[in-house]
């Protein structure tokens, strides 16, 4: 099912046709690699208590307009929906980060195993190309930690999560204007889920993506459906938002980004 990152259990623990406009024959070309290991420094350590702080926040605030409003969200004053809308958007890209901080436990050598994993995944989607620099990308993914532990209903799942920014050949100006909402996607049949912990916006130009599917038993088999569900997930994107991508790219030639 859908993670849930409110419960304190779980803070620890593309083809003409796939861009959907005429006259656009490139593919989105994606770079994979492993993201940099952060460290739970004291800056993090303080990061953690404010994650704790504001996710009893919000579910104090869900409660209290709850009580005052109903329990269906559509119900709520626009301005009290957009409140808790921001804070709920603040505690779950603090939880991914806390739960993905310093890979989650997994080596380096775990990651480069799903970065290469997600590469082989990707070279069978159609309308998607991997590419083997940042500077040659659209969309540059950074397997940022991996680990396995409880879903929403207490069952072992396999968990990867992903840091997804712009690559050279976009301007990160242009996609800020109009930023592109990453797809949830859903296997339900499967149980795997890959859900945006955060989402693309001018002041922090990135996604951050957790994908999810229920362990195997044996290791080898533990992240390779999850690797398989993340590409699935970006084929998608390519199909859903190609023509959008593709008007965010530079008009001069690509270069590496920051």
């Amino acid at each position: 099912m859908n993670p849930s990152p409110w419960t304190l259990a779980t803070l620890v623990s593309t083809s003409v046709v796939a861009f959907g406009a005429p006259g656009l024959a490139e593919d989105l070309t994606v770079f994979v690699t492993a993201g940099a290991a952060a460290s739970r420094t004291e800056a993090a350590k303080k990061a953690d208590a404010r994650l704790e702080a504001l996710a009893q926040e919000r579910k104090d605030l869900e409660d209290s307009l709850k009580k005052q409003y109903g329990k269906k969200r559509k119900q709520w004053p626009a301005d009290k929906k957009a409140e808790f809308d921001k804070m709920a958007a603040l505690v779950r890209r603090l939880s991914f980060e806390h739960n993905f901080r310093n890979y989650a436990g997994a080596t380096a050598k775990d990651i480069e195993e799903s970065v290469a994993g997600i590469r082989r995944n990707l070279d069978q989607k159609k309308g998607v190309r991997v590419v083997a620099t940042g500077d040659q990308a659209d969309l540059r993914v950074e397997v940022v930690g991996r680990f396995v532990g409880p879903d929403e209903l207490g069952q072992n799942a396999a968990k990867i999560g992903l840091r997804i920014s712009a690559g050279g050949r976009l301007d990160p100006a242009l996609l800020a204007r109009n930023p592109i909402s990453w797809p949830e996607h859903a296997a339900r049949m499967a149980g795997a889920w890959a859900v945006p912990w955060h989402q693309y916006t001018a002041e922090e130009p990135f996604w951050l993506v957790q994908v999810e599917r229920p362990s195997g038993l044996l290791r080898g088999m533990i992240y390779g459906k999850v690797e398989a569900h993340a590409a699935g997930n970006i084929e998608k994107l390519a199909k859903e938002s190609g023509a959008f991508i593709a008007a965010a790219r530079r008009s001069s030639s690509p270069r590496s980004p920051p």
